[in-house]
């Protein structure tokens, strides 16, 4: 089977751009510019002992945890080995007998209906709202169909960084209790705090929601589904045991008491973003969408594509941006940047102005 196409392959860029991975600067990956929250190391060197022991099976107190912040019982906390494991295995445990996919969005989602064999259509945004999910355009997608049917996307969207309207979308799945409505909140807490659904969520939303990204550690996998007490039992029963590790359990316990650290990711990256989106737009052969995570969208107005465009970042400047064409409803002339620090987004800015500013020479 054909891997999906993610950013933050650093060795395949290192071996493009003909350098060792660690002289890449990776704008292809969407991880916290403020690197790791200062209690991790001295947390991993504390805990690194008892990986001489199985972890807690039944993850009580990370759930107890998650629990007390947000005002949720543990028995609506699952936790899987990222987000990814439980994005694969909810489509398993509902078994729609169909699925509706608002495009364009991450790949993932794709592939972990059609891994489960779910007939699923995608629902095509629109680009001059920035592909925001229409709420009414999603109603009539599935007005009329069977019961169980299970509508998949994210909140912010990636790669676009657009935010479902909350009240809206709470108001559809009310209106639709026949249908299941799996929200990825992977990188909603780079957005506004009172973006998120999980706090007001019916009994037919679940919600997908990543830590990694926020405390900037993608290799230590830790994931989490918040949803109804019924729909974790039965997910927790399909998940293998023990597939988070104690090193995770630990993170995401210790996270839950940090409100500092998120507060103040959120806000550095909501100003670095807007400066970027302004650099970038005043290069002139860039669209600039906007967005409320630590990423943006962009379409190349030139010749060359983002697949070009790519390779030649990489091989000139030892940098690595996401090439969208892959993504449904999207083109060649598609890509992403992530939010990084402004000197870091000062040389993007500066090395896209070269390359782009040479196509029309050759």
């Amino acid at each position: 089977m054909e891997l999906p196409r993610h950013g933050g392959n650093l060795e395949e860029m290192a071996r493009i751009a003909g350098c060792s991975a660690q002289e890449i600067l990776d704008f292809s990956a969407n991880i916290n510019p403020l690197g790791l929250p200062e209690w991790f190391r001295p947390l991993m060197e504390q805990e690194i002992g008892h990986l001489s022991h199985y972890p807690d099976p039944s993850y009580e107190r990370v759930r107890c945890a998650v629990g007390r912040r947000f005002a949720l019982s543990p028995d609506e906390i699952a936790l899987g080995n990222g987000s990814s494991e439980l994005l694969f295995a909810i489509p398993r445990v509902l078994r729609p007998p169909w699925a509706v996919v608002p495009v364009p969005c991450y790949s993932d989602y794709h592939r972990a209906l059609e891994v489960a064999e779910i007939p699923h259509t995608s629902l095509a945004g629109r680009e001059e709202v920035a592909f925001a999910v229409d709420p009414r355009a999603l109603e009539a997608a599935i007005d009329g169909q069977p019961p169980g049917g299970l509508v998949v996307t994210g909140h912010p969207s990636n790669p676009c960084g657009t935010l479902l309207d909350p009240t809206r979308m709470l108001r559809l799945a009310s209106r639709h209790p026949q249908h299941w409505f799996l929200v990825d909140e992977a990188f909603i807490d780079f957005c506004a705090q009172e973006q998120s659904l999980r706090a007001h969520r019916p009994p037919n939303v679940i919600i997908l929601w990543s830590l990694t990204k926020i405390l900037a550690i993608p290799g230590l996998r830790a994931g989490l589904c918040l949803a109804s007490a019924a729909i974790v039992k039965r997910l927790t029963q399909t998940l293998p045991p023990w597939s988070v590790n104690h090193l995770a359990c630990v993170t995401l316990e210790r996270a839950m008491q940090d409100l500092d650290y998120v507060s103040r990711a959120r806000s550095a990256v909501a100003g670095w973003r807007g400066q970027l989106a302004l650099d970038l737009d005043s290069l002139g052969t860039l669209k600039v969408f906007p967005g409320a995570a630590n990423y943006l969208l962009l379409k190349i107005r030139s010749s060359v594509t983002a697949a070009d465009l790519r390779v030649r970042l990489l091989r000139e400047h030892r940098i690595g941006v996401r090439d969208c064409s892959s993504y449904a409803a999207l083109d060649s002339s598609y890509m992403r940047v992530a939010v990084r620090t402004p000197s870091e987004n000062a040389r993007l800015v500066q090395a896209l102005r070269s390359v782009l500013s040479s196509v029309g020479t050759q």
